[in-house]
């Protein structure tokens, strides 16, 4: 207002902040420009931009805020700050899958890789074993292995024998093992045909494959009778003691069927005679020999007496043996003859899965 005579009133400073137009600065004749406190510059400046306060040293970032904005593998840039060095654990945790080459890291539990040593070991051994080979087998202390071992018996991975105290692969790891051979593909294209074999013998017929022991069952389809045989879904079958493990000796290259033969020798695992004599050279030969000539092995009474057995071989695109397939029934009710009804039948079912697989 131009009132004559009156002086002009000098707005406070709130209201001059308030009136100006916002970035203007103020003009109030004579009066001092307000510095900003620190808080206020660094909201007002824009983001990035350095502070420009006269004087007023740069405010360096703390530690875990540099970490924050620095972009991701950036080394932090405080100065004389060392860099950290991941603990063991991490590095485990972070580093990219082995062999995948610029993959993005992806996270493990070495603890997990620690202890399969263990189980690793007791596959490969093939027997019980005491707390001390066990351990020495896994490369580690008995102190720093028996924890595992307890871990791997609670969820039946291994179990450990009362009286003795050694250990062995426990009843779940069978059944993984088991259901892994299962979905192989030559597996998957057995079963109907066993199915139907059973259906149309009348007999019990069971699957086998070449596992870490020897031939070892993987499926039984049990006969409309009751036939008592010591034989189950993992059971291991000597490989010239019985018709399913003369296959495999017969067809396997002779080195590997002869690392078979010599590592059966005191398992009690593996199926075989009550006399469990091995055959010379010469008498092992010409037993092969025939089971080749006749394309089927025959097991009359053997491994258990009143129980007569034929097994045929399956071959896939390479001419490899991949699993036999063998019938069994009591001695007397059971046609054990090569060219008989059972032989033709299980002959013809093991060549159309050996055409599915690929074989001519």
């Amino acid at each position: 207002m131009s009132v004559p005579g009156r002086p002009k009133r000098e707005s406070s400073p709130g209201e001059e902040v308030a009136k100006r137009p916002e970035g203007r600065p103020s003009s109030a004749p004579g009066r001092p420009k307000r510095e900003s406190s620190p808080g206020e510059e660094v909201a007002k400046r824009p983001e990035g931009r350095p502070s420009s306060a006269p004087g007023r040293p740069k405010r360096e970032s703390s530690l875990g805020e540099e970490v924050a904005k620095r972009p991701e593998g950036r080394p932090s840039s405080v100065p004389g700050h060392p860099k950290r060095e991941s603990s063991p654990g991490e590095e485990v945790a972070k580093r990219p899958e082995d062999g995948a080459a610029g993959a993005p890291a992806q996270r493990s539990i070495q603890s997990i890789e620690t202890g399969f040593a263990l189980l690793a070991a007791l596959v490969e051994h093939g027997k019980p074993m005491t707390l001390r080979d066990l351990s020495k087998a896994a490369h580690m202390t008995s102190a720093k292995a028996h924890p595992y071992l307890v871990s791997f018996i609670r969820v039946g991975l291994v179990q450990q024998d009362p009286v003795t105290s050694q250990y062995e692969l426990g009843p779940f790891a069978l059944q993984m093992g088991l259901a892994a051979l299962r979905g192989l593909a030559p597996v998957r294209m057995a079963l109907p045909e066993i199915a139907q074999l059973a259906a149309e013998l009348g007999h019990t017929i069971a699957l086998a494959v070449l596992g870490s022991h020897g031939p070892t069952i993987i499926h039984i389809t049990e006969a409309s009778y009751p036939v008592h045989v010591n034989m189950r879904s993992g059971t291991v079958m000597s490989m010239l003691h019985t018709a399913t493990g003369q296959v495999f000796a017969a067809w396997l290259p002779p080195k590997v069927a002869q690392h078979y033969i010599e590592r059966e020798a005191g398992d009690a695992a593996v199926v075989t005679h009550m006399i469990a004599s091995r055959p010379d050279r010469p008498t092992q030969e010409a037993l092969l020999a025939e089971v080749r000539a006749q394309g089927l092995a025959c097991a009359l009474g053997n491994p258990l007496p009143g129980i007569d057995a034929l097994s045929v071989p399956v071959f896939d695109h390479t001419g490899n043996i991949v699993q036999a397939i063998t019938a069994l029934g009591p001695t007397g009710y059971f046609d054990a003859a090569p060219n008989g009804i059972i032989a033709r039948a299980l002959l013809a079912s093991a060549e159309r899965i050996s055409r599915r697989l690929g074989h001519h």
